[in-house]
This record gives C-alpha cells, structure tokens and sequence, in this order.
C-alpha cells in the first residue's frame, strides 16, 4: 500500500498535532541528509532502524485460476473492462439466467481488490436473479494504473462514479442489464463511497439502492484509538513514512510502500492479533496468496 498518497483526512485532535510534532522533530534530525533521504530512503533509513518499509512494487500480469471466467447452471461470470479518467479499469461481470436484470456495481473497502473476498458476496446477487458489476480500482487488482496499491478516496470515487456511469449510459448489453435499476455496495472503506457517489447523484435518480457495511464515515479518533492501540513510535513512523513518500510524490520519485495488515509487532497499517489474522485468512498460512497483479 502506497503510504504518503493518501489523501487527507480530518478531525486529527490534540493527539494528532502532538503525532505531527514529534514527526517533525524527527524529520528535522534527518535535515543535514534531506537529497538522501528522499532520492535513497532504502538506503538510508534501514541505518536510522526503520527496515519494514517496501520501496519498490511490480505488476504481476500472470493470469490465475480466480481470473477463470465461471458458468453455473444459474449464473455466468466474466471479465470485462471500462475507462475512467483515461485508465483501463477491470471488472467482474455476474449475470443471472433472467435477463435483462438490475445491478449492483461492488467495489472493495481499504486496499483491497475483487479477489479478496467479493465473489462469495456477487454470487449470492446473482444467484437472486441480478447482475452484478465488481471493479478493481486503478491501480490494484487486473486494472491499469500506477503508482499500484495507490489508496485515494478521490479516486476511488472517481472510479465508482466512472463504473456508474458507463453502465446508467447504456454502454452494456441491454438485452443483459436493465440500466434503469442500479445499486451500488460498499464494505467499510468503500461503504462511505457507495454513500458519496448515491448522495452525489442527488435528484438524477441513477442510483436506485444503497447497501453500506459498516462504512467508514469520519477519521474522528482514529488517531488517539490507534497511539493507544499500537504506540505513539510505531504511529510516528507511519507519519514519517506517508510525509517521505510525498515528498517524492512531489519530485517525481517512487513510492513507499507499507504493509497492509500484520500482526501487531509489524509495521502496518491494519494491526491484529496473530489470532485474528490466522481467522481472517480462513485458518490458512502464510497469507496472502498470490492476488491478481501481484
């Protein structure tokens, strides 16, 4: 996950400024080094101790047996793509036996992608007789862009809103989906962007249902819940991480990366127990398994 590209986030509080302070402290020790710092940061901050940080990230284009398109007796699934802001945006397309259905256009909450978890979600839709849409932000999963694993609310939404609106167009099959009858899903992260994008559209009356899991609506103690969870040094680094690589975002460098999710001795973003994770993975280990785009 691209750490200093995500975009800003509001309600930081007291503990957050005090976060920001120590950060700036540390960064202003680095001053005597900044043209190292920025140009050669896998050089030179494994000497100041921080080695969890990934400085390099490739795209795996090998196609995996998930990618197979799927024919049930009361359904069918296949890989389809549409544009958004110039990019080539990948998807999964659920068709039920009873066409032209209604759809739902499914997107992934925090740093992840269709292949974590969203079939089992998508086949139960189409199993119900409704068409199903689920997309792959850019940069993640089989969609183009860069940096990869970028995680940008904006343009997640620019990409939820891109997906609805190819299809409320009539760009698809109309003897498939009845583009008169929409409804956008989101989980966590991407419950407040089905939200967003429902509210968005106002009086248009594009979008005819809204199912939000759990969606992420404010960062309000996000900051003082996670020094209390994890520690005020492991947070700072996090900071000091996201303000390096926006600084390189700024001259054209590459990304840091950081991990997503590991167990609380690690640095990452979503901490939890081992416990948790073995759960979370299905009782299988190591995690992840090989995703599309690496």
């Amino acid at each position: 996950m691209a750490m200093g590209k995500r975009d800003g986030s509001r309600g930081m509080g007291k503990r957050g400024w005090f976060v920001g302070f120590l950060t700036g402290v540390w960064l202003s020790i680095l001053g005597g080094c900044p043209y190292l710092l920025l140009k050669s940061p896998e050089r030179v901050l494994p000497l100041l101790g921080e080695k969890e940080l990934v400085f390099e990230f490739l795209r795996d284009t090998t196609k995996l047996p998930v990618q197979e398109d799927i024919a049930e007796s009361d359904y069918t699934r296949r890989t389809i793509t549409f544009p958004s802001q110039g990019t080539t945006i990948e998807a999964w397309l659920y068709l039920p036996q009873t066409k032209p259905a209604p759809i739902v256009i499914m997107g992934h909450g925090l740093g992840s992608q269709k292949d974590m978890g969203l079939h089992p979600f998508a086949e139960q839709f189409a199993q119900a007789g409704m068409a199903v849409l689920v997309i792959d932000y850019r940069g993640f999963g089989g969609s183009d862009g860069l940096p990869r694993h970028h995680i940008s609310w904006r343009k997640h939404l620019e990409d939820y809103q891109a997906a609805l609106d190819w299809v409320h167009l009539g760009q698809m099959d109309p003897q498939e989906v009845d583009a008169s009858r929409i409804a956008l899903w989101g989980v966590s992260y991407s419950g407040a962007h089905a939200l967003m994008t429902a509210a968005k559209e106002g009086n248009e009356k594009k979008v005819a249902a809204v199912v939000a899991n759990e969606p992420f609506l404010t960062g309000d103690g996000s900051i003082g819940k996670a020094i209390k969870e994890r520690g005020l040094l492991k947070v700072a680094r996090l900071v000091c991480a996201a303000v390096i690589d926006k600084a390189r975002e700024f001259f054209g460098l590459d990304a840091i990366y950081v991990k997503l999710v590991g167990p609380y001795e690690e640095l990452a973003l979503l901490n939890m127990s081992k416990e948790e994770l073995l759960a979370a993975r299905g009782g299988q280990a190591p995690y992840p398994p090989q995703r599309i785009g690496g």
